[in-house]
């Protein structure tokens, strides 16, 4: 089966949005640090909050095992695209996942980086995982392969 590929303007990937994202999180705990410093939070409201994360985490990681992430890379491949690493494999949700998986992911990015050296792409089209994916933006960009996003 062929499927005819629409053409698709691409977005270029800035070296300030790859500077940004990988702020992100710092930024995010510098602010989080102020707001706390100057709330002056008492012990009531401290308990409280950690409650409420403590219950959102826990309903996080019980979601986690109720969401479908299956399915996306077969039907790529079905699709006719050749992938590096069955997107199944790939699926993370939540930072205790992304811990247990960084080897893994770490590895997976080392083999699509020596798989742009060797097969020199015209395009790259990355889809979804953002800091995956920004990441290895730059990876094609310093090699001048544009990046659709």
């Amino acid at each position: 089966m062929v499927r005819a590929v629409r053409e698709v303007t691409p977005l270029p990937v800035s070296a300030w949005l790859i500077r940004v994202a990988r702020l992100r999180v710092t930024v995010g705990f510098g602010v989080a640090a102020a707001a706390f410093w100057l709330a002056r939070p008492s012990w009531l409201s401290l308990g409280l909050g950690a409650t409420v994360a403590l219950v959102g985490e826990s309903l996080r990681v019980w979601a986690a095992g109720h969401l479908e992430k299956e399915g996306r890379g077969d039907r790529l491949q079905d699709g006719g695209v050749e992938t590096i690493e069955h997107t199944d494999n790939m699926a993370v949700m939540g930072f205790s996942e992304v811990v247990s998986k960084y080897r893994f992911l770490r590895k997976v990015f080392q083999n699509i980086v020596k798989e742009i050296d060797r097969r020199n792409p015209e395009r790259a089209i990355l889809i979804d995982y953002p800091g995956f994916n920004l990441r290895l933006a730059k990876k094609l960009k310093e090699r001048g392969v544009p990046v659709t996003y």
